[in-house]
Formats: structure tokens, sequence, C-alpha cells
């Protein structure tokens, strides 16, 4: 089988789930949740230290229901990511839906451009619908091409589905100049709490009283551009359901002295996020690895 035919078959594959009714996809992910978690025990290790790491305060009782909360999450970000497909504008936009949105149509209606900072939690793979509620603007999100290429052809389209581009990560600064001299409204996006890898760690973030490694690039190419910049903050209404609050990042363009100001907000807000529902973080993410002792 060529790797063109893989990647029909599974993208039909991916289709097909995409279309299971959602209290079914459920009680699947109930089941997958308990495998997931009691069973290949898949990065137990991980979101138990991570969780002890961040909220220290709790009781590791406490702590275990979050974990198990986590695994839950897990799966069902998993088997919903394919509606983005499979959902009608309708259907996105009900099950998904963006708060405050107008702030960034006034941006865009008066030149300016924008930064979405966005982290590893709530239905994250639902974002780039966003293209849904800005007719007339290019969305694009950065993203880290993955090894395997079948994999990374169904996100691609997955991502892509209704409208927003994919921009493969070295390829940010040449895409966002090439969007500014085409003089059409543009915003990109970023999965911002990513971890850099060990040759690339050079600037620390204060995140749940640890110092952790994190990229600056956002930050740079929004002051550098002159972009508006705002956070995402996920809320879960129910199951299957989120709610999107757009939050202004204001800072100061000509005042910096190379703090990373921008970053730090991201990272505050982030946390504050995590902290009022923090089972849909990503918590098998080894986000502490590479702390600073």
């Amino acid at each position: 089988m060529t790797e063109k035919q893989k990647i029909k078959w599974v993208l039909r594959l991916w289709r097909r789930l995409g279309r299971i009714p959602l209290r079914w996809l459920y009680r699947l992910s109930d089941f997958l949740a308990w495998v997931v978690r009691d069973v290949v025990r898949y990065r137990r290790e991980v979101v138990d230290r991570n969780l002890e790491i961040a909220f220290p305060e709790l009781t590791r009782q406490e702590r275990r229901k979050i974990a198990k909360d986590f695994y839950s999450y897990f799966c069902d970000l998993i088997l919903e990511a394919p509606r983005m497909i499979t959902w009608s504008v309708e259907e996105m936009k009900e099950h998904i839906t963006f708060e405050g949105i107008e702030q960034i149509r006034e941006d865009t209606a008066s030149g300016r451009n924008f930064t979405l900072y966005i982290g590893h939690y709530g239905q994250w793979e639902w974002i780039p619908s966003i293209a849904l509620w800005l007719p007339g603007v290019t969305c694009a999100q950065i993203y880290s091409q993955l090894h395997d290429p079948v994999s990374d052809q169904i996100i691609l389209a997955n991502r892509q589905a209704h409208g927003s581009k994919s921009v493969e990560m070295r390829d940010t600064l040449r895409y966002v100049l090439s969007a500014r001299q085409s003089g059409n409204p543009f915003g990109v996006g970023y999965v911002a709490d990513q971890s850099p890898s060990a040759d690339k760690l050079h600037h620390y973030i204060d995140f749940f009283g640890r110092q952790v490694p994190t990229h600056v690039g956002a930050e740079k190419i929004t002051r550098r551009l002159g972009l508006s910049a705002y956070f995402l903050d996920m809320h879960r209404v129910r199951r299957g359901y989120w709610s999107v609050r757009v939050i202004p990042m204001p800072y100061d363009k000509e005042d910096d002295q190379g703090g990373f100001t921008l970053t730090q907000q991201f990272y505050k807000l982030l946390e504050e996020m995590i902290r009022r529902d923090p089972a849909y973080y990503l918590w098998s993410h080894k986000r502490f690895k590479y702390e600073k002792r």
C-alpha cells in the first residue's frame, strides 16, 4: 500500500469515527478511559508527578480524582477531534463558541492583525474553527510536523477543515511577513506552552511555582509586527460543548527590556485557567522535564 493510499484509508476511518452519534461516542470514550488509565496505564507516572508538582497542597485522594477526570477528558479529546471534518458550519458553531470575538473583528477592521495564545487545554483541536467566526480574515495555526506522514496529513486535514491554514513552525516568520505584505487581515495562533527541545533551553518562565523553559518566538513576532495579542480561555459547558473567552493581552511595544512580558501574561492566564478546572490540561505532557533547579 502506497503512502497516498494509506492516507486515504485512514482519512476514511477518521471520517467514520466523526459520524458516530455522540451518545455512543462517549460510551466508547468511557471504556477507553478505563483501558488507558488502569490497563495500559498510559503515562500514569508522568500524570501523577505533574499533579504532585502543580498541586502540592491537595491530598493524594484529590489529585487521584483529577487524574481520573483527566483520562476521561483525554479520551474525549481524541474521539471528538474528527468532528472538525464531519460537522457542518452550524454544528461546529453550536459546539464551540467564542465570547468577545468582536474585539478581534474591530482590530482587523482598523487594519491591525493579531496573535492568539493557546495552551494544551480543553478541546484545542476545535480552536481552528475560529475562522468561521471571522469571515474575511485569514486564520492560521502554527504546528510542528509529525514524523509519521500519514498522521501528519490526517491532522492537517482535520485542522484545516473549516478554513484555517496550518503553518509549519520553521516557516512561521516567512508566513507572517508574507501575510502582512498581502494586505489582507490575518491572525496566527500558537499553542504556546510547548516545551523546547534540550538544545533550546534559553528562556525560563514561572509555571506553578517552577521555572520551566519556554518558546518566545510568538512574542518576538508579535512585537516586531505590532500585532494585537489575545489569550483564549476555554471552559467546558458540558460534554462536547466548549465556550472560549477572548482575553486581550496588552503590551507596550517600546518597553520590554527582554523580559518577555507577553509570555509571562500567557503563563499566568494559563495557570489561572488550569487551576479553575485542572482535569482539562494535558498532564501527560512532560512539562516540568527541563525545569531549572
